[in-house]
């Protein structure tokens, strides 16, 4: 596998793979996706050159083991369906500073306090997550870039959409099936200039103005 110096995509998901595997991964300088979705990988050895990471349904301790000099590396994040038990310490490192797309899909997390205000965020899902209007306070600080945001199935209503309302400038998808709103989300979507495209499957929503 030394040999393999030009390997750019490595997909071993749902394999045997472990952590002290991982290690193996130092010798790919230009590794830049990695799929380790259904493997029972809980952390990473530094990877300079990663771009896209898919960690879906696994067991998560830590991204990096060691994230010192790995400065806006990772752009994009899939961890669908991970058990992420320490989400402050496990987003914690300048290696998000350049975070495009995280995917949360149904990914259990104890809270939202990890959202980080600096981060340049443009796709955000955490539908089917335990996210409330509460949550909608710490989604509110990372609203400047996103452009898509899945809330479905999430335990929010029209007055966590009005929490978020004049934070999303950019926002052209908004994802709100299963939520909890009602006709008086208008009123706040409305304030969300760039809206190109609103789901409201499934909601109680009735049309009545």
């Amino acid at each position: 596998m030394q040999d393999l110096t030009e390997l750019e995509n490595l997909d071993i998901w749902g394999s045997n793979v472990s952590n002290q595997g991982m290690v193996s991964l130092k010798g790919f300088p230009k590794l830049r996706h990695l799929n380790l979705a259904w493997t029972n990988v809980t952390k990473l050895p530094a990877l300079q050159s990663l771009k896209h990471l898919n960690m879906e349904n696994c067991t998560i301790v830590s991204i990096f083991e060691d994230w010192d000099g790995l400065e806006g590396i990772l752009e994009e994040l899939y961890l669908s369906g991970a058990n992420i038990s320490n989400p402050s310490e496990v987003f914690s490192g300048q290696w998000t500073s350049n975070l495009l797309l995280i995917d949360l899909l149904s990914s259990y997390l104890e809270d939202f306090e990890f959202l980080d205000g600096k981060w340049k965020l443009e796709v955000l899902n955490l539908a089917g997550t335990i996210a409330d209007n509460v949550a909608m306070k710490t989604v509110a600080r990372i609203g400047f870039k996103l452009k898509q945001l899945d809330l479905s199935g999430c335990k929010v209503d029209s007055e966590g959409i009005g929490i978020l309302a004049r934070h999303l400038p950019k926002v052209e998808q908004i994802i709100l099936s299963g939520t909890q709103v009602d006709d008086s989300v208008f009123t706040f979507l409305q304030l969300m200039m760039s809206l190109k495209r609103i789901d409201l499957s499934y909601t109680n929503v009735k049309g009545k103005r």
